[in-house]
C-alpha cells in the first residue's frame, strides 16, 4: 500500500480525534469552574453507584434504536443523583434515555442535561 495514501487517510483522522479530545477536556474544565459535576467526579463513587452507571450504560448500548450520539453520552452516578450529559439526535431519544435512568434510579434524582 502506498505510504502517501495512508498519510492522506490517517493523518486527518488523527488530527480530528486530537481536536475533539482537546475540546472535551476544555469543556469538562469549564464545567468544573462553574461547580457542575463532570465525569471526573465519578471517582470516589460507591460500588452501588458504579453498578448503576455500568448497568445504565449497558442498557443504552444494547438499544439499537438509539443513535451513536446517544450511546456516547456521559452518565455520572454519585450520591443521590444520576446526571445525564451530552448530545442526542432528538427529543424522543432524550426522553427515552431519561426514562431508562429513572427506571434504574431507585431513590436517586435524575438530572437530564441532554441536548439535541
Amino acid at each position: 500500500m502506498n505510504i502517501n495514501f495512508i498519510k492522506i487517510l490517517v493523518l486527518p483522522l488523527c488530527i480530528s480525534t486530537l481536536a475533539n479530545l482537546s475540546q472535551n477536556t476544555a469543556y469538562a474544565k469549564s464545567l468544573e469552574k462553574k461547580g457542575l459535576i463532570t465525569a471526573f467526579d465519578q471517582r470516589g463513587s460507591t460500588q452501588a453507584d458504579l453498578k448503576i452507571t455500568r448497568d445504565l450504560r449497558r442498557k443504552i448500548m444494547e438499544n439499537n434504536q438509539l443513535s451513536t450520539k446517544a450511546h456516547n453520552i456521559q452518565i455520572i452516578t454519585k450520591g443521590a443523583t444520576i446526571t445525564l450529559r451530552g448530545v442526542v439526535t432528538s427529543r424522543a431519544e432524550r426522553i427515552k434515555i431519561e426514562a431508562m435512568a429513572r427506571s434504574m434510579a431507585q431513590k436517586k434524582a435524575v438530572y437530564n442535561q441532554l441536548t439535541y
